[in-house]
């Protein structure tokens, strides 16, 4: 008897009459199309409709509505799972019952569907012992159907809460986890190759790493991520790398890093050819701080003295950060403060008046970031080597020691166009990540996570050459 399968509202009916529907050329039952709308792809698996039945069942399990389908699952298998020998009669392996289990398919429109399948089970003579036939439509013990699992996998990939996912799919949170993990396995890179460009940076991991900080691995001139790193110990980055063929560690030519001091060590070791480049926001980032340290020291100076000069310093402190290149001396705008309209250019200057320090500091930090903006390595060391015979502040000199130490990387940085932004790009979505996930307190899920989101939806982009001189030309 053949059923013909309509949907009415949110109920699947079943006809009375026979038919069947000729699709490309081929007569097909609508069982074998209900048979590929849910999924169920295996020849091999029959589904059984009870005669006169007009409506299929909706039964609840765990708290979940499902519409039932039940089938059976049987063929003749080729040899014994157990011992290996051969079917070739019933002298061989014979039928011996059925064992029933639940498989969970996808959902339809209005509920999921559960499959009630009967697996043949099979004896065999020679080992005396039996084995359950078996389907590609879920692997053996367990429930889950691989289509839900392909499905998860595809929803890992957009920023979401594994969660919410196990909550759309009728899963726990653990299989979500356990799939995030197997997808993500395969993501590690290789050993045998390394980009010519590497950017290495940190980001706040989870609290069961050491410091709870963790390293990031990106081919800044790709602009794609390569790895996480457990954390960003100096011991543990070498064993990292030295899992890498010398042939790899040999072909990466620059290394993007902030002024984190473990990393020098780590890339001279690792990497014999690699130029060191010190990222330029963070020189930039690193002389805007010491101007913001002074001018806190002058206004704690002023603030019981000169409440006015304080409260001015106080709310007026982002023209301090702007390059004094950039700042408006015609256009006029009323700041309270100073009770009038008045420029942004004419602001700084009363503000630098206050503290001879600040003014020093200022002068000095805004000449680097001009050498800086524009590529210029000797005005850059012309600058350093003018301090030594001015008095700075105690901040303002600790900065140049800074500067002086990495000075070689510096030049580096001034000469080669490569910078960490791709790599603090990626560090801003792995913030996002965390933040969508409500935190994460297993480290391999965090990775497995990362790894998925940027390796399977990478696109490649147009890389800009290596060093200013080719930009230029």
């Amino acid at each position: 008897t053949i059923f013909v399968y309509a949907k009415k509202g949110h109920d699947i009916l079943i006809s009375s009459k026979p038919r069947r529907i000729l699709k490309e050329g081929k007569f097909m039952s609508h069982i074998t199309i209900i048979k590929q709308l849910c999924g169920i792809l295996d020849n091999n698996i029959q589904i059984d409709v009870p005669e006169g039945m007009t409506l299929l069942p909706i039964e609840k399990y765990q708290d979940v509505n499902y519409i039932v389908v039940e089938g059976v699952l049987t063929y003749k298998p080729k040899a014994c799972t157990q011992c290996g020998v051969k079917n070739t009669g019933s002298h061989d392996l014979i039928k011996h019952g059925f064992k029933s289990t639940i498989i969970r398919l996808p959902n339809s429109v209005s509920n999921p569907i559960l499959l009630k399948l009967k697996k043949q089970r099979f004896y065999c003579k020679h080992c005396a012992q039996t084995f359950i036939a078996e389907t590609p439509l879920v692997q053996k013990y367990c429930c889950i159907s691989n289509s839900i699992k392909n499905q998860i996998s595809s929803e890992l990939v957009e920023t979401q809460s594994m969660r919410l996912i196990a909550k759309r799919y009728h899963v726990s949170s653990p299989t979500v986890a356990r799939i995030l993990l197997k997808a993500g396995k395969g993501l590690s890179p290789k050993g045998n190759y390394l980009p010519s460009n590497l950017g290495i940076d940190e980001f706040k991991s989870t609290n069961r790493v050491a410091n709870a900080m963790s390293a990031v691995l990106v081919d800044t001139h790709n602009r794609r991520l390569i790895d996480i790193i457990v954390d960003r110990k100096q011991a543990s980055l070498i064993d990292y790398f030295a899992s890498f063929t010398w042939a790899a560690r040999s072909s990466v030519k620059t290394v993007s890093i902030d002024l984190y001091t473990p990393y020098l060590e780590v890339i001279r070791t690792s990497f014999p050819n690699a130029k060191i480049v010190i990222d330029r926001f963070h020189i930039v980032k690193l002389l805007n701080e010491t101007i913001n340290s002074v001018r806190i020291k002058a206004m704690n100076i002023v603030k019981n003295s000169r409440p006015s000069d304080y409260r001015k310093l106080k709310k007026q402190w982002k023209l301090l950060l702007k390059n004094a290149e950039d700042l408006n001396f015609t256009d006029t705008y009323y700041v309270r403060q100073f009770g009038e309209e008045i420029s942004e250019q004419r602001i700084v200057d009363f503000l630098l008046n206050i503290s001879p320090d600040l003014l020093v500091t200022y002068t000095l930090m805004n000449e680097l970031k001009y050498a800086i903006s524009t590529h210029n390595i000797e005005l850059f060391d012309e600058i350093l080597k003018s301090t030594r015979k001015i008095t700075l502040p105690r901040r303002a000199r600790r900065t140049i020691r800074t500067l002086q130490k990495f000075l070689p990387y510096i030049h580096n940085s001034l000469t080669y166009t490569v910078s960490n932004g791709p790599t603090e790009g990626i560090n801003n979505k792995i913030k996002l990540i965390k933040r969508t996930g409500f935190g994460y307190a297993n480290f391999f899920n965090l990775r497995a996570r990362i790894l998925v989101q940027f390796k399977l939806k990478y696109k490649p982009s147009n890389p800009a050459p290596s060093t200013y001189e080719a930009l230029a030309s």
